[in-house]
Formats: structure tokens, sequence, C-alpha cells
């Protein structure tokens, strides 16, 4: 087997069996992608046998990234993509041991997170106008993210069985298709109700050609 072969292999396990999302799929398909592609560069080969795949190999990919002006960011999950990567292909009989497994990424900058001033998250909360359906359902949607701290991802893909509005329980579908439930709150939960017992727009277009649905 190449590891074009073990990268094809690889990134259909994440998906099936890891239940990994597109995104984290295709994130890993373009850093092994180019991790490969210098290896073969590297190495003046049009394929990568196992037996190419080693230590030097990968720490001489690494050393290139930093030459390249890459983000520490972006090398470290470079490198964790290889050790993903490795580990599988240990996992399958393919190499006997990780090449990657004792590199360590760069460090990283520890920066001050951004956040928002109450005052700020009281302004935003209000942003929406509520003499409409549309402002409602865009306040109920800002109170519901600030209260549970479900992502946004999370949050539109929420249906009305995810949602218990008499207990202010949400059953939220995250990363890897795992489920958790998140606190709504009491004024989320008001809105939401008061929300869904009100007519609304059947489609989200422009406001001219909003129908009522009954």
């Amino acid at each position: 087997m190449t590891l074009e072969t073990g990268l094809a292999e690889f990134l259909t396990h994440l998906g099936l069996e890891k239940n990994a999302s597109d995104k984290t799929v295709k994130s890993y398909r373009e850093d092994l992608s180019q991790a490969l592609q210098y290896a073969r560069d590297h190495l003046k080969k049009s394929q990568i046998d196992p037996a190419d795949w080693t230590t030097r190999l990968v720490r001489s990919f690494v050393a290139w990234l930093h030459e390249q002006g890459y983000a520490k960011s972006t090398i470290a999950r470079r490198l964790a993509a290889v050790r993903s990567f490795g580990k599988y292909l240990c996992r399958q009989g393919v190499l006997e041991s990780n090449p990657a497994q004792a590199l360590r990424g760069p460090r990283q900058d520890k920066k001050l997170p951004h956040f928002l001033t109450l005052a700020d998250i009281q302004k935003l909360l209000v942003a929406p106008p509520d003499s409409d359906w549309a402002g409602r359902r865009d306040r109920a949607m800002l109170e519901a993210l600030y209260a549970s701290g479900i992502r946004v991802s999370e949050l539109v893909g929420l249906d009305l069985l995810s949602v218990d509005l008499n207990d202010g329980v949400i059953t939220v579908r995250g990363k890897g298709k795992k489920e958790r439930l998140a606190l709504l709150g009491r004024t989320p939960s008001n809105r939401s109700r008061g929300g869904s017992r009100t007519a609304r727009p059947c489609s989200i277009g422009p406001a001219k050609t909003h129908k009522r649905c009954s």
C-alpha cells in the first residue's frame, strides 16, 4: 500500500466511522495532501511507500513549513494531522511506529481572549426590532446563544423536538454528532414560546414575498 492509498482510506474512516464533519475531513485532506506532496518533491518520487514515511522526513516537512512562513497554529494543525494519520496507519499494520509521535508542535503564543462587555451584550440583544416576527426570531436566537453557549451551527440545526421550553433545556448535536443538553434559561424560553404561538412567514425571502402561515 502506498501512502496515497492510505490517505484515501483514512479520510473514509474519518467520515464513516468517526462521524467527522465534511469540514473536518476537508481540513485533513488538505493538510495531509500537502505533506505527501512535500514528500514526493523531497524524495523525487511519484508515490510514497510506508518505508519512506520516517521521523526525519516529517521533521523536514515541519521545518519547511516554518521556512514558508506558515503561522504557528497552522503548523501545529498540520503536524497533528500527520500524527493522526500515522496512528491510523499503525493500527492498520502499514507502519510499525508513528514517525510523528515524538515530534512537538511549535509553542503557541498566548493571547488574551476578546470579549464583549455587559453593555455590548445588552445592546446586541435588543438590536433586532421587537415589532415583527423576524425581529422576535432574531432576538430569541441571540438570547439562546448567549444563555446556552452553543455554537451558531448547533443553533440553526435545532428542530422543535430538540427544544423543551417548559424545562428550559435543549438537546444539541455537536461535533462528531454527539448529543448533549444545554440550559436555555427563562427569558429565551419565554420568547421562543411566545414566538412559536404567533403566525410567521413561510420563507425567509424578501419581505414583499412573505406569505403568512396559519
